[in-house]
């Protein structure tokens, strides 16, 4: 529950038929579907789990991916809505650069 308290009062980028309550409870729900996940896991290892080698390691893989697919989105627009993504944690930016906006990050660098 702490997650869904981090969501501001005034999010970034509302939604129009979307309200503060909305970007919580989908945060919530992200949190809420990793039961959900576990048990769906548990499940296919105990069928398919027995394998070694490169099956293991795909079955892995593909798990994960898929997973990672499913529910990052849920959790992504309310860490949007927070700003998590304006924090660039390298001192040079391609993508930045690109766009005319400077190749320096850290403006600490360049004083």
């Amino acid at each position: 529950m702490i997650h869904v308290g981090l969501v501001p009062a005034e999010p970034l980028f509302m939604r129009a038929e979307e309200g503060v309550r909305g970007v919580r409870v989908r945060m919530a729900g992200f949190f809420w579907v990793q039961v959900v996940g576990i048990l769906g896991e548990v499940v296919v290892a105990e069928r398919f789990g027995r394998k070694a080698g490169w099956g293991r390691m795909v079955g892995n893989l593909a798990w994960v991916f898929g997973w990672l697919v499913l529910t990052l989105p849920i959790l992504m627009d309310a860490e949007r809505q927070l700003g998590y993504w304006r924090v660039w944690p390298v001192p040079v930016s391609l993508w930045k650069g690109m766009r005319g906006e400077g190749w320096v990050v850290w403006k600490f660098l360049v004083g």
